[in-house]
């Protein structure tokens, strides 16, 4: 049970945090700061019409992602019934907000914002899910609490 206490204690905490984090990203542009780079978000909303309103969209759902990532750790915490399946969920909402929003932003700006590294997440991230599909399969006898 080692790893279920590392999911309820530890990884959605950090989890929601982050994507609190990530969300306030979103919603003030600083992405586009990143690197080194001094760009001011304006500038790159002018250039690219419909990119700030795709970064409030973005930010409200990982807001959703965070409040989320609390229920499921409450939900795991007290056994109840489908609280795994709840965590699936949530691993899997995780990825389609990220491949979404890259998805959009290719769309706006025209060109492919992917890379090696998003294409890694998302298969460490379905590894994830089959992983944790396993793990709490064998333990759905514990999760009986409604």
């Amino acid at each position: 049970m080692k790893w279920f206490k590392f999911i309820i204690y530890f990884q959605l905490f950090a989890n929601a945090l982050l994507n609190l984090g990530t969300a306030a990203m979103y919603f003030t542009g600083a992405q586009y700061r990143t690197a080194g780079t001094d760009v001011d978000p304006e500038l790159v909303y002018s250039f690219f019409p419909g990119l700030k309103e795709t970064d409030y969209i973005t930010g409200a759902l990982v807001i959703g992602l965070a409040i989320f990532a609390i229920v499921v750790r409450m939900k795991l915490a007290g056994f109840k019934q489908g609280a795994p399946k709840m965590y699936l969920v949530f691993l899997a909402a995780s990825i389609i907000v990220s491949v979404g929003y890259l998805i959009a932003t290719s769309g706006i700006i025209g060109e492919a914002t992917f890379d090696s590294s998003t294409i890694s997440q998302v298969v460490v991230g379905g590894v994830m899910i089959a992983v944790n599909y396993v793990y709490f399969k064998n333990r759905a006898h514990l999760f009986v609490n409604k």
